[in-house]
This record gives structure tokens, sequence and C-alpha cells, in this order.
């Protein structure tokens, strides 16, 4: 038998996962989308449905002390994938920052399409040799969900969905400044002549389209910083590192296309593929799959809004 639930009020409009970790700081990502996920949070009385829904000021959210009790931060091994989903047909893991996808010219010693191969060797030559089936390509330095087929089938179906646009991300992105608003940036993207390994808004390049909403602004050390929902309409190579770069703010954490003067917290690039939505490709049921923010993102916002609070 449960015991009395905890009850926060929201004192702000917040996510869901924001803050829980803020009253929780010991809590993983497995343990709050496991949460969620069983039912053991309720808002104004209803079920929550995802890590990634808003809480608006004065709403009562409940989480399950026993179960609060009982759960301990979950850090898995480096070399083991964090699956959100899995059945016959796809599975959708969770891709930590530092991770590449494929082998590539960059010699990392993590990459995704070994592992997936390794834990569902029936995919290991999906959509093309030692492709394992991935349908998206995360930049190493990006963390979150990664879709892929387990069969022939699924992959035709899927890849077919994303070039008709019909696979939605929606993005977590930390941007330097403070960006009030939404809005949209549209500039096409392609090759820059002087920097053969870099992209940026060229008048010659493809067309792009980036959608975003802020939810929450930050201080630290007399900087301003925004942290932004985002929605590629389109899926251009560095897309929303070139578009915010290009509007005037820049992603934190970014080494090509960041500013050269980043804060000493920022050990990764800030962005995050948090939300996943398509088809399914057999039972054509709509999927929305989402992730919380990885620890090392949700540190530093804590950080900052408890050092703003001060």
């Amino acid at each position: 038998m449960l015991s009395e639930p905890k009850v926060l009020i929201a004192e702000e409009e917040l996510r869901l996962d924001l803050l829980l970790v803020q009253m929780w700081p010991e809590l993983g990502r497995a343990a709050l989308r496991s949460m969620v996920q069983q039912g053991h949070v309720r808002i104004n009385g209803e079920l929550a449905l995802k890590t990634g829904q808003y809480v608006q000021v004065g709403d009562r959210v409940e989480v399950d002390a026993l179960l609060l009790d009982e759960t301990a931060s979950q850090v898995l091994a480096p070399d083991s994938l964090e699956v959100v989903y899995v059945d016959e047909s796809i599975v959708v893991v969770d891709k930590p920052a530092g991770m590449a996808t494929h082998v590539g010219r960059r010699k990392l010693e993590l990459v995704l399409a070994p592992l997936m191969s390794q834990t569902y060797p029936d995919m290991a030559h999906v959509g093309g040799v030692e492709r394992a089936g991935i349908l998206q390509h995360l930049d190493p330095e990006c963390s979150g969900l990664v879709l892929a087929a387990r069969t022939e089938d699924s992959y035709r179906i899927l890849k077919r969905e994303i070039t008709r646009q019909r696979v939605r991300g929606q993005y977590m992105v930390l941007v330097e400044g403070r960006l009030t608003g939404a809005g949209e940036i549209e500039a096409p993207i392609g090759n820059l002549k002087h920097e053969r390994e870099q992209l940026g808004v060229a008048r010659e390049g493809r067309s792009a389209c980036t959608h975003y909403r802020p939810v929450h602004h930050y201080r630290s050390e007399g900087r301003h910083y925004s942290l932004l929902e985002v929605e590629p309409e389109s899926a251009r190579l560095h897309q929303i590192r070139v578009h915010f770069a290009w509007y005037g703010y820049p992603v934190v954490g970014d080494k090509v296309y960041g500013s050269p003067r980043q804060p000493e917290w920022a050990t990764r690039l800030y962005l995050h593929l948090s939300e996943l939505t398509f088809q399914h490709p057999v039972t054509a049921e709509i999927m929305k799959l989402d992730s919380p923010l990885p620890a090392d993102i949700y540190g530093v916002l804590h950080f900052m809004a408890r050092h703003k609070r001060g």
C-alpha cells in the first residue's frame, strides 16, 4: 500500500521533468520516464502524460512517495543502450552526447550502430551494411531519441515518412541571449566557400525553416540564456546550430558555430532531441515518445535557477 503522495504546487510555468528534478535531484532519467509511464505522477488529479508536459502556476503535482523512496539515480554503463520503446518492427533509443550514430571519419570510441547490432543482431544490416536500421543522423555532440527499424519493410516505410517530413522531432536547446516570443527562422543552408567543414546560411543553399518557443530564461555571471523548444520543419545537417548562430543566439557549447567565449560549465552541446512523433510502420498508430533532459543539462539549469532565486 502506497503512503501519502508528495505534493508540489508549481510556482511557475515549467516542464514536469524540470520541476521533479529540482525537487529530487537524485532522480535518474529512466526513473523519471518510468514514474510517468506507470501512472505515479498526477497533475491536478489527472495522470501526467509525458515527462515534457508543462505545469502552470498553481498546478498541484502529486508523486507517489513510496516510489520516490525506492528509486535511486540510474546510471547506465557508457557502452549500453537506453531503450525507450521496442517491438518486432522498430526500436527507439536514447543516445547520449558524445556518441556517433555510425562509424565515420571522426574516430569516436562510442558508436550507436554497433551497439544496436550487438543488442539486436537481426537488424545489423537493415537499411544497408552495418546501418543497424538507424533512420536519423544526430550529431555526436547532440543527445536524444533515435528511431531505428528492425525490418527492411519498416525501414522503407519510415524512410519515406521522413522524406515527406512526417517524422517530427522536437528539441530542447539552450542558447545564448534572452530570446523572447515564439517565432521561426527561415533561411537557406549550404556550404561555405571559405570553410570546408562548416555549413552556413547561403543564398544558393537548400531551404530550411526552424520553429522555436522560449520556455525559460536564465542568467549566469552577467550573461543571459534561453531554454527553447525547437522544431525544425526540414532536416538539414546542423540546421538548428546554423540557424540560431546566424540569428544571433548560438547554441551553448557549440564549438563549431558557437561563441568563442563559452561559460566554464559548458562541457557539452546543449542540444537534446526530447520528443519524437511518427506513425508506426505496421500498426499505423501515432507514436509520441519523449526523453527527459540528461543529467548534465539538468544540473546546469538547476544551478542557474537556484542562483537566480538567491
